[in-house]
C-alpha cells in the first residue's frame, strides 16, 4: 500500500526554512523589477496578499492544539446554559459575559469535539470584525484604499503571536473599543461621545483590562481639540453611556447574588498581584505605529490631526495597561496595542512600499515582508506538521465518549467540555498555578471526600509531556493527587486514602496527551492504552 506523506519535506530546520523563504523572496522581487512596472499595482498585491492570509490563517484554525482557554470558556458557557452560577458553583476569575452571550449556542449544540471547531469559528468572526474597524480606522487616517493590503499583512503576521485564534473576552473587547474609536474619530459631537461611552461600558462588561481608554481617552481627546468650553457635556454623556453599557451586566449579577462575588475574583482577585513595570513589545510593529502616529499629528489636514492624536492617545493608554497588568507577560493583553499599532503604521508601510517600487528595489522590499511573516510562516507551518489540533480534538471526542452524562474532574482542555464538575475544580490556572493562593485553597478543602462520594466517570491525572516535552505537575509521577499534596490542599492521609479509592475503583488510562482515571465501570474506546496507577 502506498502512502503519500510530507512530513520529511515539511520537518524542516528554521534556519533552512528562513533561507528558503528568503531565496523565494529574492526570486519574486527580481521577477517584479525585470517584468513589472515602476508604479504599484494594487490589484495583484491585494490578491497576493488575500491568497497568503487564507493559507496562515487556515494553518492557525487548525495548527495550534485545542487551548485550555478557548475550552474554559466553552465549558463555562455550557455550565451557564444548564442552570450553574460562575463563582459559585463553579471556580472562575473572568468575567461572565462572554459565557452568557455563549451560553445558548453552546447549550443547544450536541456533545462533540465540533465545540473545538466552534470555539475556533467565534473567534475568527471576532478578528474579522476587528481588523475591519482597523481597516476603516486606517481608510479614515491615510484616506488610501490601498492601506488595507497593509493592514491584512500586520495583523496576519502577529495573528499566531497574539494568539487571535484562541476564543477569550479580549477578541469581543477588542471590537467594542475599537468601534469606539472609530465612531469618536468619524463624528465629533455628543452623540458619538455617548455612544462610544456605551460600547466601552460593554467592553468592560468582557473584560476590564481596557479600562484605561474608557475612563481617560474622552477627557485627553477633547484637551487635545482645546474643547475646553464643553468638555463637562462630552463628558457627561460619555459616562452616562459608559454606565448604560455596564447595566445589563451588573443587572445580572445582583439578579443572581453574584455581585461581591464578581468583585472578589474578577477585581480584587486579578489585581491583587504584584504589579511590575514592564512588557514585550513588537519592535517592528511598534516603531511603525510611533511613525505613523507622528505623520498624522503633523498632517496639515485638521481632520489626521484629530484622528492622529485619538489613536495615539488610545495606543499609549493600551500599552501602559498592558505593561501594568499583575500577568504583563500574558499577550492577550497586548492584542488591543498592536491592532492600534496596524492602524497607525499602515500609511508609513504603504508608503515606504510604493516608493521602494519606484526606485526598482522590489527584491529588498520581497525580502523585508518575507523577514516580516516568517515567524508566523514557520511556527504555523510547524503547527500544522504535529497535528496538534486534530489530536487534541480527537482527546476531547474520546473524553466525551467515556463520561456520558456523568460528571468529571477534570481541568481544561483536558475535559469533556458537556460534563458537569463534581468539585470547585474547574479551571487551568486554578490548578496549575494558584493552589499556592490560601483563597484558591481554601475552596477545594474536602475535594477528596467529595470525589470519593460522587464517584465521578473521569479524574484528571496529569499531562504526558507539554508543548516543550517536560511535565508540568509539581513532582513527575505525582500525578494529580500528588499535585495536590504537593500544595497542601490534602494532608498526606488525604493523599493516600485518595490513591487507594482511586487504584480499587478506577483504572488509569492514557487519552492522548493526558493520564486519566477511569472509573471501572465505564467502556472504554478502541485503542485506550492502560497505565499502571502509580
Amino acid at each position: 500500500m502506498w502512502v503519500i506523506s510530507l512530513d520529511r519535506y515539511l520537518d524542516v530546520k528554521p534556519a533552512l526554512a528562513l533561507l528558503a523563504l528568503l531565496g523565494f523572496c529574492t526570486v519574486v522581487g527580481w521577477a517584479w523589477r525585470r517584468y513589472g512596472k515602476a508604479v504599484w499595482n494594487y490589484r495583484v498585491l491585494a490578491i497576493a496578499a488575500t491568497l497568503g492570509t487564507m493559507f496562515l490563517v487556515g494553518g492557525m484554525m487548525v495548527g495550534r492544539p485545542p487551548d485550555a482557554d478557548e475550552m474554559e470558556h466553552a465549558h463555562a458557557a455550557w455550565l451557564i446554559s444548564q442552570g450553574q452560577l460562575p463563582y459559585a458553583d463553579f471556580w472562575q476569575h473572568h468575567s461572565p459575559a462572554l459565557w452568557i452571550v455563549l451560553a445558548p449556542l453552546v447549550g443547544n449544540m450536541s456533545p462533540g469535539a465540533h465545540i473545538c471547531d466552534v470555539a475556533r469559528l467565534v473567534a475568527l468572526g471576532a478578528d474579522a470584525g476587528a481588523v475591519i474597524l482597523v481597516a476603516l480606522l486606517a481608510l479614515s487616517a491615510w484616506q488610501d484604499r490601498q492601506v488595507i493590503v497593509f493592514v491584512v499583512l500586520l495583523v496576519v503576521g502577529q495573528a499566531m503571536a497574539l494568539q487571535l485564534y484562541n476564543l477569550r473576552p479580549d477578541l469581543v473587547a477588542n471590537v467594542l473599543c475599537l468601534g469606539a474609536l472609530y465612531v469618536m474619530a468619524r463624528h465629533r459631537n455628543l452623540a458619538a461621545f455617548a455612544s462610544a461611552g456605551v460600547l466601552l461600558g460593554i467592553s468592560f462588561s468582557f473584560t476590564p483590562k481596557h479600562g484605561g481608554l474608557l475612563l481617560v481617552a474622552p477627557l485627553l481627546l477633547l484637551w487635545a481639540r482645546h474643547q475646553y468650553a464643553q468638555h463637562w457635556k462630552y463628558l457627561l454623556l460619555h459616562f452616562a453611556g459608559t454606565a448604560l453599557g455596564v447595566a445589563p451586566l451588573l443587572l445580572w449579577l445582583s439578579s443572581k447574588g453574584l455581585l461581591n462575588e464578581y468583585v472578589q475574583w474578577v477585581m480584587r482577585f486579578n489585581t491583587g498581584g504584584e504589579l511590575q513595570f514592564g512588557g514585550s513589545f513588537p519592535l517592528f510593529l511598534t516603531v511603525l505605529g510611533l511613525w505613523g502616529a507622528v505623520q498624522l499629528v503633523q498632517s496639515p489636514e485638521l481632520h489626521q490631526q484629530h484622528l492622529g492624536k485619538l489613536l495615539l492617545i488610545a495606543l499609549l493608554l493600551s500599552g501602559v495597561g498592558y505593561m501594568t497588568q499583575p500577568m504583563h507577560k500574558i499577550v492577550y493583553g497586548l492584542q488591543m496595542f498592536a491592532l492600534l499599532a496596524v492602524a497607525l503604521g499602515a500609511g508609513p508601510a504603504l508608503r515606504f512600499s510604493q516608493t521602494m517600487v519606484q526606485q526598482r528595489r522590489t527584491i529588498l522590499l520581497s525580502i523585508l515582508v518575507g523577514i516580516y511573516l516568517w515567524p508566523a510562516l514557520y511556527t504555523t507551518q510547524q503547527e500544522v506538521r504535529h497535528r496538534g489540533y486534530f489530536r487534541g480534538r480527537a482527546e476531547i471526542q474520546t473524553l466525551i465518549d467515556i463520561t456520558g452524562p456523568d460528571s468529571v474532574v477534570c481541568v481544561p482542555p483536558a475535559h469533556p467540555i458537556f460534563a458537569f464538575d463534581a468539585t470547585y475544580l474547574s479551571q487551568p490556572w486554578q490548578f496549575y498555578e494558584w493552589l499556592d493562593k490560601p483563597e484558591i485553597r481554601s475552596g477545594l478543602r474536602g475535594i477528596d471526600e467529595r470525589i470519593m462520594q460522587v464517584r465521578p466517570a473521569l479524574v484528571f491525572d496529569g499531562i504526558v509531556r507539554d508543548a516543550g516535552g517536560v511535565s508540568r505537575q509539581a513532582k513527575p509521577g505525582g500525578g494529580f493527587v500528588g499535585h495536590l499534596a504537593a500544595h497542601q490542599v490534602l494532608t498526606p492521609q488525604q493523599a493516600s486514602g485518595l490513591m487507594t479509592f482511586l487504584q480499587v475503583n478506577y483504572r488509569r488510562v492514557r487519552v492522548g496527551s493526558h493520564y486519566y482515571w477511569v472509573r471501572a465501570d465505564r467502556e472504554l474506546p478502541p485503542g485506550t492504552t492502560t497505565s499502571p496507577g502509580i
